[in-house]
């Protein structure tokens, strides 16, 4: 004679499988968080205030804590006004005259 045996999993199997997934992503992700690299930081603020110009159509400026650069500006179409070298500790993010193109070295 067979037992009558529901078909599914126990509430202590559901829990053991959610741990186990919640584990495993919690571990995988802690190496795809962003890190406060102020190099990295500053080119997104650079690429926003110039999407910002060209969206708007008029002047923007990008203010800068960095006590050696002055205000970077950029016109209607999204051009920088004057060449700079903005100088974080090792890294050197110069910006061009043109289309506000920047290298970062």
């Amino acid at each position: 004679m067979l037992k009558f045996r529901p078909k599914g999993f126990t509430l202590l199997e559901m829990l053991l499988v959610m741990f186990i997934v919640t584990f495993i992503s919690g571990w995988t992700l802690q190496y795809q968080m962003p890190t406060s690299n102020p190099v990295k930081l500053f080119e997104q603020h650079y690429l926003y205030q110039q999407v910002r110009a060209l969206g708007l159509k008029q002047k923007t400026t990008l203010p800068t804590t960095n006590s050696n650069v002055s205000l970077l500006t950029f016109n209607a179409r999204g051009a920088i006004n004057q060449a700079q070298t903005i100088k974080f500790n090792k890294t050197l993010f110069v910006v061009q005259l043109g289309m506000g193109r920047y290298v970062i070295r």
